[in-house]
């Protein structure tokens, strides 16, 4: 995150110490960016991690070396694209597999092509029936494009059996195979620290 301290509505110093109280942003790297950095690191006074200060004017190339710095050492999860109408059985997914990796949502196959154009997968959680036509004709692209991309087929309708070599497994939608589901996903998925960029 990157922050100027002087906000119309409240607090950069304020905000800060809230980021590191919520569970969910302790850890979050903070960048201030402000001609008021040094009267804020006083006041401060060293008690907050993680936070690194450029004061204003700023160079661009600094700015850019400081996020890297920040970043490097994140730990990085794979990337599932889910790729599913029903939002809750999204849900449901992506905070039982959570530990593995981050569920990005595509609940139509226009928004799973959309995703797969601008951002990078690690793999695929492919249902078949979606408000805007068939998984297959998604499967089909991917086996082209992205060869090696792995693609679980998640879903009620069957998978043909021309199909079956285009994916790396074809799982019935079913409430009691929760645990299958979670190891076959952690044999499929990438190790953190085999990641590439």
């Amino acid at each position: 995150m990157t922050l100027d301290l002087g906000l119309p509505d409240g607090s950069g110093l304020q905000l800060i110490r809230e980021l590191r109280d919520a569970p969910a942003t302790e850890d979050l790297p903070v960048l201030v960016i402000s001609a008021a950095s040094e009267e804020g690191r006083l006041q401060l006074k060293g008690g907050v991690q993680a936070i690194d200060w450029l004061g204003k004017p700023f160079d661009p190339q600094r700015l850019l070396e400081r996020v890297r710095q920040a970043l490097r050492g994140l730990p990085e999860k794979p990337r599932v694209l889910h790729v599913e109408d029903d939002a809750d059985l999204r849900l449901v997914i992506a905070e039982q597999g959570r530990a593995l990796a981050d569920f990005v949502p595509a609940g139509s196959l226009r928004e799973a092509r959309q995703r797969l154009l601008q951002e990078h997968f690690d793999l695929v959680l492919l249902d078949l029936g979606l408000p805007d036509g068939s998984g297959l004709t998604l499967l089909e692209a991917l086996h082209r494009d992205h060869p090696e991309l792995p693609v679980v087929v998640l879903s009620a309708q069957e998978l043909p059996a021309e199909q079956f070599g285009q994916v790396h497994a074809a799982l019935a939608k079913s409430r009691g195979n929760a645990q299958h589901f979670l190891q076959l996903l952690g044999r499929l998925l990438p190790a953190k620290e085999n990641r590439h960029a």
